[in-house]
């Protein structure tokens, strides 16, 4: 019958098999179900198999002689090819799966929505892995409106195998079935596409205690690919989310909290499902009254750790601010001295909570530095913290001059403060007006009395960004050559960085840096090479000098 199928054109071929199909399916059932009883019987412990002639006959010729039509309907026919499919799916046993599933790459792309059923029904009982590859099968373009079931059954599956504590499939796997399911909706309405929501819900219950926290934590996070794959309904997954939320932060008195408790970080994972996407276009999933109300929810518990609590306070609104919701109707936030408090008290994601508090208050410049200077001026992991010094550097930008440069000498005037010049140049250091810079270094070296703290100020002048003539020309007058005089330690180190500092020469001081420089080579003589080396950096041209012309001197044409 094989042979004859192959013969006749892919239409006829489809019509006489979809004739015969029914029998045949039943038939090749029956042939693997009694060959298949007959292996598990002889399998059995004890069993006696005395005459070998009493094996069914086996079904492997027939799913051969099947597997080869579909190979060569697959290229010459798709009516056929779907026919061979129907077949084997009707049949309903592992073997005829995994001949389909083998074939799954050049079965062409099915519409029909009776195969499509037999397809998502097969899938389903397929490890998650192979779910890419038989609804690869389905045309987008299909209708799903006859398939809710077999939907529902896969959603059904797929979150039952991917929320198990044991042989879960990975991550990847899941995102990419996910994948393949809803790009079988890209043709559909928003409202009729099946989505995974009422099977994960009954899952997500309110914890009492650290170890179910730390299991609804670990649910949420096997929901995040499909999230990602679009299968979560983002309103009715919100909807159930706040209501769990506002309920533990209204009844969580009875709980044993510290702040590396799984509770909290329950209560922080739910707090930004719900406000992180408040900004959506249309109907968002939580509105604004709602999303308010938790915030009101968030301080009004009494149950979390002082300082916890303030830093979700702030979470909490910096996400309606990003969001675009106004803080009507709530409570204020804690003051820059407060805030000054939390971030003595606490080393850990400090330097996030004070860049939200700066983007939600607007901060006078007074109350920037109160809130941030401990943090800035002292060893801490402030100093380093990227997304707070990206907050006062944009605070900052949005002050005038004069208190931008107020802030500056409130931080660096005193004699001792030295920051490490990534934090000074995140901070914005180098954006403030070379005039103000100008004068906050001569006013800091004028009170410096020893070597150290002269060289702190040539570290803050490397930084800062002066390119204004006049504001060089004064630090080079009134820092640079008075420290070529002072003694041999600070000459050294003027030296050191007068190619940093300098770059080039300003117009009007090339004779007296020269000098200077001379200068300090005659008083300290180790210093006469190094000099000459570093006025060479900055463009001065040399001459040599001497019976042999063996000493090497700058030229008096440098002079101006």
């Amino acid at each position: 019958m094989a042979d004859m199928l192959a013969d006749l054109p892919s239409p006829e071929a489809a019509t006489l098999m979809r004739q015969v199909g029914p029998l045949v399916a039943k038939e090749l059932q029956a042939l693997i179900e009694q060959h298949e009883a007959w292996r598990k019987a002889k399998a059995q412990p004890g069993a006696v198999v005395s005459d070998s002639s009493a094996e069914p006959r086996t079904p492997d010729e027939a799913l051969q002689r099947l597997e080869s039509l579909l190979e060569h309907w697959c290229e010459e026919g798709p009516e056929a090819a779907h026919a061979v499919v129907e077949l084997l799916l009707a049949s309903d046993n592992q073997l005829c799966r995994t001949i389909v599933e083998r074939n799954t790459g050049a079965i062409p792309a099915i519409r029909e929505t009776a195969l499509a059923r037999a397809v998502l029904s097969s899938a389903w009982r397929r490890s998650t892995d192979r779910w890419p590859d038989w609804l690869g099968m389905l045309d987008p373009r299909s209708s799903i409106d006859d398939m809710t079931e077999e939907f529902d059954k896969l959603l059904g599956a797929l979150w039952e195998r991917a929320s198990k504590r044991d042989d879960a499939p990975e991550p990847e796997v899941v995102s990419r079935a996910a994948d393949s399911l809803t790009r079988l909706f890209d043709n559909q309405p928003p409202d009729r596409c099946p989505h995974i929501t009422p099977f994960v819900l009954p899952s997500l219950s309110r914890p009492s205690t650290d170890e179910e926290a730390a299991e609804q934590l670990r649910l949420l996070g096997v929901l995040q690919p499909l999230e990602s794959g679009g299968l979560v309904k983002r309103r009715d997954f919100v909807s159930h989310q706040a209501a769990a939320l506002t309920e533990l932060l209204a009844d969580g008195n009875d709980l044993v909290v510290s702040h590396d408790t799984a509770i909290l970080a329950y209560v922080e994972s739910l707090l930004n499902d719900c406000l992180r996407d408040v900004d959506s276009p249309g109907s968002p999933p939580l509105s604004a009254d709602a999303a308010r109300a938790l915030v009101n929810a968030i301080d009004n518990s009494g149950w979390i750790p002082e300082l916890e609590h303030t830093r979700l306070r702030v979470r909490a609104r910096h996400l309606l601010l990003t969001g675009g919701i106004d803080r009507r109707g709530l409570q204020a936030l804690p003051s820059a001295a407060e805030m000054a408090t939390h971030a003595r008290s606490r080393s850990d994601r400090v330097g996030e909570t004070l860049a939200a508090w700066i983007a939600l208050e607007g901060p006078s410049v007074s109350e920037l530095y109160t809130a941030v200077s401990a943090g800035l001026r002292h060893q801490s992991p402030l100093q380093t913290d990227t997304t707070l010094l990206q907050a006062v550097a944009s605070r900052l930008a949005d002050l005038p001059a004069q208190d931008q440069a107020g802030f500056w000498t409130d931080l660096l005037g005193g004699p001792g403060t030295h920051l490490p010049e990534q934090t000074l140049t995140a901070a914005g250091w180098p954006s403030l007006s070379d005039a103000f810079t100008a004068e906050l270094l001569i006013d800091r070296y004028t009170r410096a009395s020893r070597n150290p703290d002269r060289r702190v100020v040539l570290d803050l002048w490397k930084v800062a960004d002066v390119t204004s003539p006049a504001a060089r020309r004064d630090l080079i007058q009134q820092i640079l050559l008075p420290m070529l005089e002072v003694n041999q330690g600070a000459a050294e180190y003027a030296i050191l960085y007068l190619p940093q500092l300098m770059q080039s020469v300003p117009k009007g001081m090339g004779k007296a840096v020269r000098e200077a420089v001379e200068a300090s080579g005659t008083k300290w003589s180790s210093l006469a090479q190094r000099g000459t080396k570093a006025l060479k950096a900055v463009g001065y041209s040399t001459e040599r000098t001497g019976l042999l012309k063996l000493r090497e001197r700058i030229t008096r044409s440098n002079d101006d």
